[in-house]
């Protein structure tokens, strides 16, 4: 059975995780931080990871560090809500940035066909 390993501290997402994993066939272990996910790692083997990156005491940058050199474990990096808002935030400021520009260069291209 595929066995999966979720470092994430925040205790509701992690059982989300568990139980949708579970009740898709995975075996599914979580465990609250990073410390707890190198231990996790030392007696027992994972197909995957998937981690929380702002965790206390080991964060995700650092749990992937710390693992064991040549470790092809691979790791999906998880993080807070808020900033994937951020992400939404700053795609559609620069699409509105974009259109704009492009508004811009119709207008400037318009005004060069008037003018001619």
């Amino acid at each position: 059975m595929f066995k999966i390993l979720i470092a994430e501290d925040d205790r509701e997402p992690r059982q989300l995780f568990q139980h949708v994993l579970t009740k898709n066939g995975y075996a599914a272990v979580g465990v609250s931080n990073g410390e707890e996910a190198l231990a996790a790692m030392d007696t027992s083997y994972y197909d995957l990871i998937i981690s929380d990156i702002m965790m206390p005491k080991l964060d995700g940058y650092e749990l992937v560090r710390c693992r064991e050199a040549g470790n092809s474990i691979p790791v999906l990096m998880i993080t807070a809500k808020d900033a994937f808002d951020d992400m939404s935030r700053l795609r559609l400021r620069q699409r509105r940035l974009y259109g704009q520009a492009r508004q811009r260069k119709r207008d400037g291209a318009a005004r060069q066909r008037t003018a001619a």
